[in-house]
């Protein structure tokens, strides 16, 4: 009777510490889980800095490089017309830029009253760095016949007197590289920026159609 007591008085003795252990089990698991969840946040957390640090450098590495292809691209200096010969009138496009490799050059001509489009074109051009020109030629008896049919509808007989205006842009046709280069610049800027417009008025040109 006496060792089944002190069994028994044992047994109730040894449950508060086992009960005891397992709740230090368990605070220090979820001390772990804690500390292992912090650790995670802040590992993200730098990760999501660096990589903002890295993209905010390279678009501004690109913004860099995008500023330096407009100020090195070519632009449309000036606009010098002249009759070479006498039926034939001459656009001598002067070009200014540092920028070599490959553009696009379009051009309308039109009359200034009703803005008809009489001539209109594109041209692939390959430019060197530094200032360069480009020549236009158009037919003055080709001018005098689409005006009669598009201004006046067929109409002969009639003296003009019209001034016209011939409006050119030049864009640089750019590379893979250079594309890739500025991939991050906003397509609304590289719009605005990269192309060189230009207008000119070309007149009074007398002629009889």
């Amino acid at each position: 009777g006496v060792w089944a007591g002190y069994r028994l008085g044992s047994r109730h003795e040894s449950a508060p510490r086992e009960v005891q252990h397992r709740a230090r089990r368990r605070a220090h698991a979820l001390l772990w889980a804690w500390g292992a969840t912090v650790a995670v946040l802040v590992a993200l957390s730098t990760i999501s800095a660096l990589r903002y640090e890295s993209e905010r450098a390279t678009a501004a590495e690109h913004e860099r490089r995008f500023t330096a292809l407009v100020e090195a691209r070519h632009r449309i200096e000036s606009v010098e017309a002249a009759a070479d010969p006498p039926a034939t009138r001459v656009a001598t496009i002067l070009l200014r830029g540092d920028r070599e490799g490959a553009y696009r050059l379009d051009w309308a001509l039109d009359e200034r009253t009703y803005r008809t489009v009489l001539d209109q074109g594109t041209r692939q051009l390959s430019l060197p760095g530094g200032d360069g020109s480009v020549e236009l030629r158009f037919d003055l008896a080709t001018l005098r016949e689409r005006y009669r049919d598009r201004v006046l509808s067929g109409a002969g007989g009639v003296l003009v007197e019209e001034d016209f205006r011939l409006h050119l842009t030049l864009t640089p046709q750019l590379t893979e590289a250079e594309r890739r280069s500025i991939r991050h610049v906003r397509c609304t800027i590289w719009n605005w920026a990269i192309r060189g417009c230009s207008h000119v008025r070309w007149g009074p040109s007398r002629s009889d159609s």
